[in-house]
């Protein structure tokens, strides 16, 4: 599939750029999708990948996570992305699955918007620090055994994409990769 391929090259580029946006002036929402099973049955990989939609489980190695909801904003927390760009809200809910805590990150998590080499970006926290909040995940938190968390990861992308894949890999801690996790949604108007 050569969506899959395109994904896995963005997620494995390591290309830390800046902010390089501007926003519509229209909020998008995006809500669960409705599909048989989307809520009882999590998705898990099969050949190296796991796709789902916006409201279903998606199992990894180490935890559960779900996108809730989505919104494309012109604006964050007082940040306005250049012109062009707008600003995507993604709230997940994390769930610890070990025996332990995790470390985790809200880079751990991308979003992908087309098919270009250059077309996905990690959370623009890690470009403007000074967004934080009781809103927006942390840009680095512990979940402790069986803990979970619920928060915004936000992101500058173009204002002209209405289709997204929100993503996370697996990585382990002897550098191997694991199965890539990929969440389709679209916004509308």
């Amino acid at each position: 599939m050569k969506l899959s391929r395109v994904i896995c090259t963005a997620l494995l580029t390591i290309c830390m750029s800046g902010c390089q946006a501007q926003p519509d002036n229209a909020v998008q929402t995006a809500q669960p999708t409705e599909t048989p099973d989307a809520a009882v049955q999590p998705a898990v990989p099969a050949d190296g990948m796991a796709e789902g939609v916006i409201g279903q489980t998606m199992r990894t190695a180490f935890f559960d996570f779900q996108v809730n909801s989505a919104e494309l904003t012109d604006t964050c927390q007082g940040y306005v992305p250049p012109e062009g760009y707008a600003i995507l809200a993604v709230n997940i809910t994390v769930h610890n699955t070990l025996d332990q805590e995790l470390n985790m990150y809200d880079t751990d998590f991308q979003i992908t918007w087309g098919e270009g080499e250059d077309d996905w970006d990690i959370p623009l926290t890690y470009a403007v620090s000074t967004l934080s909040g009781d809103d927006l995940l942390k840009t680095a938190y512990i979940l402790q055994r069986n803990e979970s968390i619920t928060g915004d990861i936000v992101y500058q992308v173009p204002a002209d994409s209405d289709f997204y894949i929100f993503s996370y890999l697996e990585q382990f801690s002897d550098d191997t990769k694991g199965d890539l996790f990929a969440v389709y949604f679209g916004l509308e108007e």
